[in-house]
């Protein structure tokens, strides 16, 4: 499938299947320059992704053979070399793009290097121009800024298992996506339920 000009939001999948980052329009402040991610809500399937701002905004025009992703205020993804990448390309800044075969994924590598990928690292909260062995299969995503609805949470059944006389003993039902907290002794413990 060809992308058309518009408006997109480029996001990851890590290697579980359960975590999604999306690519932000803010580089990193590290002495190698890459483009920060975000954990953002999505599963891989929907249409469109609902982001809460423009930080997650990036414009894909094709121009001559290829593409130039960039922000509102004409910052153009590119590469200079190394794992990197930065916001400080030009109109000339083309990557290419091509579905990954039988997926809704794309594959985006920089015009003149093509064995350059565009990627989420697999351990850090960026993405970058690679080679190899990180996030590369990415979800090119129709973007709307707008309000996100929260998610509903549905509350645990707790049941009381054991009394006695100075304690009582309850258990719960995990709750996907909550923490719990338990106390005991007046100390608190963290629970995560997923």
């Amino acid at each position: 499938a060809t992308i058309e000009d518009g408006k997109y939001a480029i996001i990851a999948v890590n290697a579980a299947g359960n975590e999604y980052s999306a690519m932000t329009t803010v580089e990193t402040t590290s002495s190698t320059v890459r483009i920060a991610s975000q954990v953002v809500i999505y599963d891989g399937v929907a249409a469109t992704f609902t982001a809460p701002n423009n930080t997650y905004v990036w414009n894909i025009k094709s121009v001559d053979g290829g593409y130039v992703i960039y922000t509102d205020d004409n910052k153009y993804v590119n590469w200079q070399g190394g794992n990197a990448a930065n916001l400080k390309g030009t109109a000339d800044s083309k990557v290419t793009i091509s579905q990954v075969e039988d997926t809704k994924q794309y594959n985006i590598q920089w015009a003149n290097d093509t064995t350059r990928y565009l990627a989420k690292n697999s351990s850090n909260a960026y993405f970058a121009f690679y080679q190899s062995g990180q996030r590369q299969d990415l979800f090119i995503v129709p973007v709307e800024v707008g309000e996100i609805e929260p998610q509903q949470l549905v509350a645990p059944t707790i049941h009381i298992d054991k009394v006695t006389s100075n304690s009582i003993t309850v258990s719960w039902n995990k709750v996907a996506n909550a923490t719990g907290y338990t106390v005991s002794n007046g100390v608190e413990t963290t629970v995560v339920n997923t």
